[in-house]
């Protein structure tokens, strides 16, 4: 843990087990305070990043009182100027940071290089006012992050896709490993990815609701439900579909106590073999 105090003098304990053992990270003066700070992994090593409005100052953080650490500042160039750094975080994995300007960037950033990797502009929304969080929802593989103003929170990742949900209580946001949690006076909700698989299952067009679609259609008796079969699945040179909608339709009338027979409670024998 790094942290600021009153006498303008920065501090880590490097282990919360023992909180006696601090050290001094060096003296500020109060008229040049940094905007914001975080804790990230630079190269595999734990790094204070600290902005004083456009500019970062970097320091690795050692654990030991004797050992001593380089100091590096450096000037973070974004797509257009700004004059200071509003809100900043870094993901769970301190590779990358999430950093909010005044003007309405925001921007994720590689740690390593401390190059921006996306970039964000509400200002073209007529956005400028910087938001009360920013937290990231996914880091492993591409980050994205997510933007917590009063009245709305928006989402983006790496590609510049965004999402945005309107909000209508006091809210606060939550990072995890595999999301974020979205927190209000009533409710308590979880945000996540899900894998591409998982999206086809519930997409209108997967052989799944498909299937229950012309299920329906077929107890109205409306021929479109052999078209949406025929149409969807080959039967004549896929076999294996026919068999999946026999077991389909034996599970439903095992379900529908009126649709029963005595052949409905016969054991499924798989076929001896299968055609292709």
């Amino acid at each position: 843990m790094v942290y600021l105090t009153t006498t303008c003098r920065f501090s880590f304990m490097a282990d919360c087990d023992d909180p006696n053992r601090i050290i001094e990270l060096g003296q500020l003066q109060a008229d040049n305070l940094p905007d914001c700070w975080t804790i990230t992994y630079q190269n595999g090593s734990l790094a204070l990043v600290a902005f004083f409005g456009s500019i970062y100052m970097t320091r690795k953080l050692a654990s030991g009182y004797n050992q001593t650490t380089n100091q590096s500042t450096e000037n973070l160039r974004l797509s257009k100027n700004f004059n200071r750094i509003t809100v900043l975080t870094a993901s769970l994995d301190g590779k990358y940071l999430a950093a909010s300007t005044d003007s309405g960037i925001h921007a994720i950033v590689e740690t390593d290089t401390m190059e921006p990797i996306a970039e964000m502009n509400t200002a073209q929304a007529k956005i400028t006012q910087p938001p009360l969080q920013v937290e990231f929802v996914s880091f492993r593989d591409d980050p994205i992050v997510a933007l917590l103003w009063h009245h709305m929170l928006l989402i983006f990742d790496k590609a510049k896709h965004w999402v945005k949900y309107d909000i209508d209580q006091i809210t606060s946001i939550h990072s995890e490993i595999d999301g974020i949690r979205i927190l209000n006076g009533l409710t308590h909700d979880f945000l996540s990815m899900v894998d591409n698989s998982t999206t086809a299952v519930y997409s209108p067009g997967a052989p799944g609701n498909l299937l229950v679609d012309s299920f329906h259609l077929f107890q109205q008796e409306d021929e479109r439900a052999e078209e949406i079969i025929s149409s969807k699945f080959n039967l004549l040179e896929n076999i294996m579909v026919i068999f999946l909608i026999q077991l389909c339709v034996i599970r439903i009338l095992q379900m529908v106590p009126f649709c029963q027979s005595p052949l409905v409670n016969v054991p499924w024998q798989p076929p001896l073999r299968l055609i292709f």
